[in-house]
């Protein structure tokens, strides 16, 4: 029976985990609608189409293509694409295709016609009010927005982020804001949807929740294909009165506290749908804290002994008595046939609540058939047997020849349960007549587990189970592969939706129940240079083509693949042309290889990746058959022109950002962290060698007005302009450029704030250390004017020496204009008058000379 399921609600209410525990529950589809988007999107950028100038060209090409959509892949035109789709590029375009009308409607059209072939299950924030608006079922899972935050939270600490709630509530509010007011598709409840408000629920009982809602809808219109249910089971007569009545309680005494004297029943589900209605559970002890006019007790469907009845009468406790007719009927025989003399004999586990309490009648003299057993000595001609109602009719019997051959005057009563006897009955005649048998009950239950004895008598493969997520998935797949027949009954304090639940499991089990995505083992039969066939089941066969196996594996074939190796492979294809499953262990391979890429990001260490194709601000990488981003940026320090030139190469890179969203890999890389890490550590050594005042040879690099840089080593240092020449220099290029290779001297290490001063200069001859030798006071000198000042004109005596001619210095005459009695580059003669070494002055007179 297929059936559509459309879950919508706000983020973080739990539909999207919910959604996928329905889908392995049940076998259903669960669709990952992004992935469509992420689809359009690729086939975008692959073909070179444009969303806005040919969107129409971009829907053709889709309508007449072959798609599969799975929950973490797309099979397009026989291609599997995963990591495909989560490229950082498809990241930064996949919301452009979002917003365009007509793809929308085409993504919404693929959605609705795989609801046509299979059981689905979708979520989002649409998906019951546009996608799927004629979906079989329709929940709104929701819950409040402290409890959505706080499970928000939880889940990035976990996750090791350092966040903060008040952060994350306040997302929420405005995430719920956007979502519920925007214009187009905005979120809200579908008119037939079911609520589910998940605000005081666990994340099980939420599945639950769901599933019986499912169960209840699918149960009544399936035509059971696998599965066999016995005639009689769940709950019987005295159960069933015994949770009725708890529940009429519950509903009338609502200023009351509700208690019961231990378990209502021996079923865990039933118990805490109870203490979800604030029922406590009380015992003997607890008695004397009742208050007559605060709470009210209800007594157990197994009855409670005769001295805790006389307690709550003396102390006047408010009290419904639950106990099942037949087991009433029980504390009555056995007060009747003791105050006549007869001792009582009571089939079935003393330390059971039931027994405890028909032993009560007796002043607990009972003796206790059990295991073959009598415990107690007889003490009587007169003896009365009677039973447990939950025992096996065999071991009444049995009791009755044991005590027949002691005493002469027994009285046998037959106290076992009619709805005991007609569950055991049909168990025993189902589990004759089947391959698998299955008991629903609690496993304290006496009457569950002794339909377990009765199944396994007849049916090996006999299992009990509490709730349907007990069963084993190795059980399941066994039953499917096999056909099995399955035979399923329940015990008398099984709720009935949990025994539908593991019917639906069953039934949705077909052949075609291995999924693809799923992993499958078997053992080699035989080889051939195009395929690896396996058995995988008992004459099930799958096929491994050659082509799907990797790099790796292919080099040690011999090694990897001899006849009667056990290998698994994930499943690709249900059916091949000859009918047989199609494996792929490269599948197997990439998820190796991711998790090994994690491990080195969570690590901070290196890998080496192949760069496949360069693509729109960047190239893309590969590492063991998992695809990555590379952002241009993010290949060297310098701008690439060319990234075609990369392609083909291997690299060493760092992991940026790893990360999963909606089962959705986003890897980045970057070459440059791992150039920056080299440098870094090249930069350390060059810092540890270097020592002040030692000479250095190096690379001019880069110039400006205040000096040049110069590469020593693979580190910067500082060449001032002041530092190049003991002259006057205008500009830096004047004297050294790019590429030039000098000599400097090291003036000036600061290591902490990676400084490195240079000096040429200091390596040449300092021409005013023998000035006043050179240039003495009163000496007429020949000299070159060089430049003008406001103040007068600078005579070059020799490089690196310039004089100074003060305006008053210059002639006799007035002197408005220095240009008028000079010109730069004319020679002149000129009296030294003074000389100051220290500071590098020396001043001429022209005019004492006229």
């Amino acid at each position: 029976m297929k059936i559509s399921i459309a879950i919508d609600g706000p983020a973080s209410s739990g539909k999207s985990s919910i959604a996928n525990c329905i889908s392995e529950r049940f076998n259903f589809e669960y669709i990952n609608t992004g992935l469509l988007y992420r689809l359009v999107t690729y086939v975008s950028l692959n073909e070179n189409i444009d969303f806005d100038k040919d969107e129409d060209l971009l829907i053709e090409k889709l309508k007449k293509s072959k798609i599969e959509i799975h929950s973490d892949y797309v099979i397009f035109n026989g291609k599997i694409l995963n990591l495909e789709l989560r490229s950082q590029e498809i990241d930064s375009n996949v919301s452009f295709a979002a917003k365009k009308i007509k793809v929308r409607s085409l993504v919404n059209e693929i959605l609705r016609n795989i609801v046509f072939k299979k059981s689905v299950i979708m979520d989002g924030r649409d998906i019951g009010t546009e996608v799927l608006k004629d979906a079989d079922l329709k929940f709104f899972i929701t819950a409040d927005n402290e409890v959505r935050a706080k499970r928000r939270y939880d889940e990035l600490v976990r996750n090791g982020l350092d966040v903060e709630y008040d952060k994350i509530l306040n997302e929420i509010e405005k995430r719920d804001n956007i979502d519920y007011n925007r214009s187009e598709s905005p979120l809200k409840k579908a008119n037939d949807a079911k609520i589910i408000d998940t605000s005081n629920m666990s994340f099980s009982e939420s599945v639950d929740e769901v599933s019986k809602v499912i169960v209840e809808y699918m149960i009544p219109k399936m035509k059971l294909k696998r599965v066999r249910v016995a005639e009689n089971n769940g709950f019987c007569h005295g159960v069933l009165r015994a949770v009725n009545e708890l529940d009429k309680v519950v509903e009338s005494e609502k200023c009351k506290n509700v208690s019961t004297l231990g378990e209502i029943i021996h079923n865990k589900e039933v118990i805490r749908y109870f203490s979800k209605k604030n029922v406590n559970i009380v015992q003997k002890d607890d008695l004397d804290k009742l208050k007559f006019d605060k709470d009210i007790l209800v007594v157990r469907a197994h009855g409670i002994p005769r001295d805790i009845e006389n307690v709550l009468i003396d102390k006047n406790v408010e009290y419904v008595d639950a106990t099942c007719g037949k087991v009433k009927l029980i504390h009555k025989k056995v007060k009747d046939y003791y105050e006549k003399g007869y001792d009582i004999v009571i089939v079935g586990n003393k330390n059971h609540p039931e027994i405890m309490g028909a032993n009560s009648y007796c002043d607990y003299n009972a003796k206790f058939f059990f295991g073959d057993k009598l415990e107690g000595e007889i003490s009587s001609d007169k003896v009365c047997v009677l039973s447990q109602t939950t025992e096996k009719y065999e071991n009444f019997e049995k009791a009755i020849d044991l005590v027949s051959q002691k005493c002469k005057d027994v009285v046998s009563l037959n106290t076992i349960c009619d709805a005991t006897y007609l569950r055991q009955r049909d168990a025993a005649e189902l589990a004759k007549n089947v391959d698998y048998m299955i008991i629903v009950g609690d496993k304290l239950s006496s009457n569950s587990n002794k339909l377990y004895e009765v199944s396994k008598k007849y049916c090996e493969k006999s299992i009990i189970i509490e709730r349907a997520s007990d069963l084993d998935k190795e059980i399941l797949k066994d039953i499917s592969i096999n056909g099995y027949d399955v035979g399923i009954t329940s015990g008398a304090s099984t709720p009935d939706w949990i025994m539908k639940e593991v019917i639906l499991m069953i039934e949705n089990r077909t052949e075609n129940d291995m999924k693809i995505g799923k992993l499958l083992s078997g053992k080699i039969v035989s080889v051939n240079d195009k395929e690896i066939v396996l058995n995988v089941h008992e004459n099930v066969e799958a096929v491994l083509p050659i082509t799907e196996i990797s790099n790796d594996e292919k080099n040690n074939f011999n090694e990897t693949f001899n006849v009667g190796s056990e290998i698994e492979g994930k499943i690709i294809s249900l059916s091949n042309s000859e009918g047989k499953i199609v494996l792929s262990r490269l599948e197997i391979f990439r998820e190796k290889s991711l998790s090994l890429l994690e491990e080195k990001f969570n690590n901070n260490e290196r890998v080496v990746v192949l760069i496949k194709e360069d693509v729109k601000g960047g190239v893309i990488a590969e590492f063991k058959g998992i695809k990555l981003f590379i952002p241009a940026s993010h290949l060297d320090f310098v701008h690439i022109e060319n990234l075609n030139e990369f392609v083909g190469r291997e690299l060493e890179i760092k992991i940026l950002e790893m990360k999963e969203e909606k089962n959705q890999f986003k890897i980045i890389g970057s070459r440059r962290a791992v150039l920056e890490e080299e440098k870094k550590i090249k930069e350390a050594q060059v810092w540890n060698s270097l020592i002040l005042g030692d000479v250095i040879e190096g690379e001019v690099k880069r110039i400006n007005t205040f000096g040049a840089f110069i590469d020593v080593n693979g580190v910067d240092g500082l060449l001032h302009i002041s530092e190049i020449s003991w002259g006057r220099i205008d500009k830096v290029s004047d004297v050294i450029n790019i590429g030039d290779k000098i000599k400097a001297k090291i003036i000036g290490i600061d290591v902490e704030n990676q400084k490195l001063s240079l000096s040429m200069k200091v390596l040449q001859h300092d021409p005013w250390s023998d000035v006043e030798e050179k240039y003495p006071v009163g000496a007429v000198v020949l000299g070159k004017v060089v430049r003008f000042a406001e103040f007068g004109a600078f005579i070059e005596l020799e490089p690196s020496v310039d004089a100074l001619v003060h305006i008053s210095q210059i002639s006799h005459k007035r002197v408005n204009d220095i240009r008028d009695f000079l010109e730069i580059g004319q020679e002149v003669k000129a009296k030294i008058v003074e000389i100051n070494k220290d500071n590098k002055r020396i001043e001429l007179s022209i005019k004492v000379i006229e």
